[in-house]
């Protein structure tokens, strides 16, 4: 579990240095080692937002989920609502 955390810590580290495609992989690999990791599933849902909006959408849905099962309500709700205003945007296809 700490090892996930780890990778966790360097896609976060790497996506503020803009580094999406080995971030991606952070956090695919923290979800590896520790899938209930609901950090990791959010974090991996914020790099694929612009890129592949579906999986962004997945991603944040299972963070939701988990952070609910872990007693974190206050998360869950903000992991539920950007995956909500993804699928909204994917449905109205002009805007950003």
């Amino acid at each position: 579990l700490v090892l996930a955390g780890a990778y966790n810590n360097r896609g976060n580290v790497r996506l503020a240095q803009n580094q999406t495609s080995v971030a991606l992989q952070d956090y695919t690999r923290a979800i590896q080692l520790n899938a209930a990791y609901a950090d990791a599933h959010f974090n991996r849902g914020v790099t694929l937002q612009a890129s592949k909006p579906a999986e962004a959408i997945a991603s944040f849905q299972q963070a939701a989920q988990l952070y609910q099962t872990q007693g974190y309500p206050d998360l869950s709700k903000d992991a539920a609502s950007r995956a909500a205003a993804l699928k909204q945007r994917q449905s109205q296809p002009g805007l950003p």
